[in-house]
């Protein structure tokens, strides 16, 4: 049992039943009684969680609740997205701290005050990036892109920010993530690939 955990709901089901990520546990799957009011994908919440049995947790004492804010179809199009790799690629209750600092990071590119062009730039330089993380692509460019996106959210770095996503190649970018998606035993159900990547 934990005292406070932190988790990011991905995907919710009939019945309070919640899929979420966390640093600790990774995946994983649980319920709760107490929610009143369903939770919306995305959001953060922190509670205290407790092993019910083999496969199932029960999540309860909510401490606090935070809904994604969400000022455009694309954005939210966009969180989507990010939530449907987690929910995809993530194995069940697999340890991942990296992945679960690195969702903020991906997350928040919707928000970034650029030109539209310079932003879907760097949403696909964050997929590359997950892309790679995950381990199950050995692509050279995949990992190419990846570090280049390590270098945008360096803030050591910021003013090398537009050179690099300059440098990439909108057209091998996403054919180079779509390859890889395609290779997922289960893409035939992701939903966010034909308003992201046309």
């Amino acid at each position: 049992m934990f005292e406070s955990l932190t988790g990011i709901v991905l995907r919710t089901f009939n019945h309070g039943r919640l899929c979420i990520f966390t640093r600790p546990l990774g995946k994983i799957f649980c319920t709760s009684k107490e929610l009143k009011t369903p939770l919306s994908p995305g959001s953060i919440i922190v509670t205290r969680l407790i092993k019910k049995n083999v496969e199932t947790f029960q999540v309860d004492n909510f401490q606090d609740i935070s809904y994604p804010d969400i000022q455009s179809p694309r954005e939210l199009a966009w969180l989507h997205h990010i939530l449907e790799l987690y929910y995809f690629f993530m194995s069940e209750e697999q340890p991942s701290p990296l992945d679960f600092d690195f969702f903020e990071q991906y997350r928040t590119l919707s928000n970034v005050p650029a030109e539209t062009s310079r932003m879907t730039h760097l949403q696909e330089l964050a997929v590359s990036h997950f892309l790679a993380q995950t381990g199950f692509y050995e692509q050279p460019a995949l990992h190419r892109y990846a570090r280049l996106f390590e270098k945008v959210i360096d803030p050591s770095i910021e003013h090398k920010v537009r050179s690099c996503v300059i440098s990439c190649d909108e057209v091998s970018i996403q054919d180079l993530i779509l390859r890889c998606l395609q290779e997922h035993p289960q893409f035939h159900r992701f939903r966010t690939i034909p308003f992201l990547y046309g």
